[in-house]
């Protein structure tokens, strides 16, 4: 398993830690609650293993550098780090359009989704654009 080095480590585990704490994050804005918060130490544990495997990704592995910038923009979106959710979910989409991939394309739709809580602020409206006309891509 060549592939597997240390950004790849950080990437996986990074992504489960993510989706630990995309768990407790209401699906839709009028959702009353969520699931118990996860640990702050968790969502920096998940943050900086993904910064590290978007930073540490080989330039042939740009499929999977992209689906960590993702990764990372969900997880700053959902924890309330807007702006930073939008300046690395606008590199991830630069970077996506050169790449045909159905699990890119699933993250983004995600990532669109996580969005609505936040549909209010003009950055956010122009990357809802943005993450339409990607999908029309």
């Amino acid at each position: 398993m060549g592939y597997y080095e240390a950004a790849q480590h950080a990437g996986d585990t990074g992504t489960a830690l993510a989706d630990l704490v995309l768990a407790t994050v209401p699906t839709e804005p009028s959702t009353a609650r969520a699931a118990a918060a996860p640990p702050a130490a968790t969502i920096e544990d998940a943050r900086r293993r993904l910064q590290e495997a978007v930073e540490r990704r080989r330039p042939e592995l740009a499929r999977c550098r992209t689906l960590s910038q993702i990764g990372l923009a969900k997880l700053m979106l959902a924890t309330g780090a807007v702006d930073e959710a939008v300046a690395l979910a606008e590199r991830a989409l630069v970077a996506a359009e050169s790449i045909r991939s159905r699990r890119v394309a699933v993250e983004l739709a995600h990532l669109d989704g996580l969005t609505e809580r936040h549909a209010d602020r003009a950055e956010v409206q122009v990357l809802r654009g943005r993450l339409a006309v990607a999908r029309l891509a």
